[in-house]
């Protein structure tokens, strides 16, 4: 089914990645060679550039949803972040970039910015920090790495494990370590520091490819994925059904996550030709309609955070446009259970 101009646009939610950071604690501790380039800003903070790539989503989605968004009110908005720094001013920016203030609400001529109300949960219920705080998840990563057919992957890799081992203090008996090393050398690189002495270009190569190989692994079987992405389809769901029900006002949410969050929500609907390690600023954006028979329909589109365009996403089934049934469908499998979401 694809869009149809009798439609109108009843809500917006965006999901996204926060912007390019500086390292954790944890990544700088591999190589503080480049500490000088992240000093300034603390560990795990945005960058400038990490503030201009969010603050860019906020005003594609002023400029695309201006008619729809108009000027800001309080009950027509909810943005809600993981608790982390880079995620709640990831938030702050969008929302500058979202709703500049107009004539009526500017209270400082030299500040083009208006004061947004946010919002998060430092609970590990958080459905933005799932992932990072459930042990089945932990330990299903784990059972998933040991499988036979995983550890043939693994195997090409064997060498580039080696490297890494002599040239940090990583284990790597947990793969996921990889990404801590990819995430330092890529965030270091990005601020302008150069590769360590003992990596070369290839290795690098390399290392993105044994990366998204661990990235993989997140969401490898229909479990993974519940425990990941399925409170935030959850979310996702419930803010539509109560939408339609009219017992909300909102004409958009926001969620300030991370690029576990992204890339979960991504490989639910096992979508082709989708990077698979979403860029700092990437955003899924999920869209409700109705028509003039009062019949709802889902429209996902993908922003990748590198470039000026939206990506449409074609559900199984569908063209660019689901019903809210057919979506409902969709995920249905992966939606967690009460167990998995309390636990």
């Amino acid at each position: 089914m694809e869009c149809k101009s009798n439609l109108s646009l009843e809500l917006v939610q965006v999901l996204f990645r926060h912007g390019d950071r500086t390292p954790n604690q944890l990544e700088a501790s591999i190589d503080d060679s480049d500490k000088h380039l992240y000093e300034p800003y603390g560990y795990a903070q945005l960058t400038p550039n990490g503030m201009r790539t969010v603050y860019k989503l906020g005003q594609m989605l002023r400029k695309r949803y201006n008619a729809f968004l108009q000027d800001y009110k309080p009950e027509h908005v909810w943005a809600f972040s993981s608790n982390t720094d880079r995620a709640k001013t990831s938030l702050d920016l969008v929302l500058a970039g979202l709703y500049p203030p107009t004539e009526t609400s500017r209270w400082n001529d030299s500040l083009p910015w208006r004061p947004i109300p946010t919002h998060y949960s430092s609970e590990p219920s958080n459905y933005l920090m799932m992932p990072f705080s459930s042990i089945h998840f932990q330990k299903e990563i784990e059972r998933v790495n040991s499988r036979p057919e995983v550890k043939k992957k693994w195997s090409k890799f064997e060498r580039l494990i080696a490297l890494l081992k002599d040239n940090t203090k990583l284990s790597f008996q947990n793969r996921l370590e990889i990404l801590i090393v990819f995430g330092k050398i890529r965030n270091s690189l990005s601020m302008g520091g150069d590769l360590p002495r003992w990596m070369s270009p290839e290795a690098l190569d390399e290392l993105h490819e044994a990366a998204i190989l661990a990235f993989q692994m997140m969401f490898h079987n229909d479990f993974l994925l519940r425990l990941n992405c399925g409170p935030m389809l959850k979310e996702i769901i419930a803010r539509m059904s109560e939408h339609t029900e009219g017992r909300s006002e909102r004409k958009i949410v926001l969620h300030s996550a991370h690029d576990i969050n992204v890339a979960g929500f991504l490989h639910a609907y096992e979508l082709d030709g989708v990077a698979p390690l979403p860029e700092y600023g990437a955003a899924v954006i999920v869209k409700k309609f109705r028509n003039e028979a009062d019949e709802r329909f889902v429209q996902l589109m993908y922003w990748t955070g590198v470039s000026e365009k939206l990506i449409p996403m074609k559900l199984p089934g569908c063209g660019s446009l689901c019903t809210v049934e057919h979506y409902a469908k969709v995920v249905e499998h992966l939606l967690p259970t009460e167990a998995e979401r309390l636990e």
